[in-house]
């Protein structure tokens, strides 16, 4: 599975972090504050329950925009993507645009953008500017901090960890084979 993390925050440094350690191929949209402190060191990830991983800039395959990112997947690996957007709601919109501008058509209904942000309106947002994609709403339940530019950490336990992603009556899975489940212990 390839990942495009859209907001290297707290929360998207925090879900890169886990999946890049977890052995998921990541590329990591940063501003220009982040790449510098990312470039050449490790991302610390660490939990309130033990967890702890310093995740090598080269795992994160760090980049300053999305396009720079999907230019570094494979052409292969651009239909079969997963993009986390992680950015604030103000900034969903141009986000999306960002996206829907580097996807071939071919591969757009390919891509699916699980949005990881706070508000209600931000799917509509995104289905209106990037219309070919699958866009799906998340939930992260818990609450990040950036310790330093270079370590996120996960202050509190989730209650129960939920994947807000309407699935059809039988279907098990999302696009991609991803499952509800898999998500949640991102």
């Amino acid at each position: 599975m390839n990942f495009i993390i859209v907001g290297s925050g707290a929360i998207g440094s925090y879900i890169g972090g886990r999946l890049a350690a977890a052995g998921e191929a990541v590329n990591l949209v940063a501003r220009p504050y982040q790449l510098d402190a990312l470039t050449g060191v490790a991302l610390r990830v660490t939990d309130l329950d033990g967890f702890a991983a310093d995740v090598q800039s080269q795992q994160l395959h760090l980049a300053a925009n999305f396009q720079t990112a999907y230019a570094q997947l494979a052409q292969e690996a651009r239909a079969n993507v997963v993009v986390l957007l992680c950015v604030k709601g103000g900034s969903t919109s141009s986000a999306a645009a960002e996206i829907a501008t580097c996807l071939n058509p071919s591969d757009a209904a390919g891509t699916v953008i699980i949005s990881l942000q706070n508000g209600v309106e931000n799917v509509a947002r995104i289905k209106a500017a990037a219309p070919l994609a699958q866009v799906l709403a998340g939930m992260v339940p818990y609450n990040v901090v950036m310790k330093t530019d270079a370590h996120v950490h996960r202050a509190t336990a989730p209650p129960q960890a939920k994947c807000n992603c309407k699935l059809a009556k039988n279907q098990t899975t999302l696009p991609h084979g991803l499952t509800p489940q898999a998500l949640e212990s991102a």
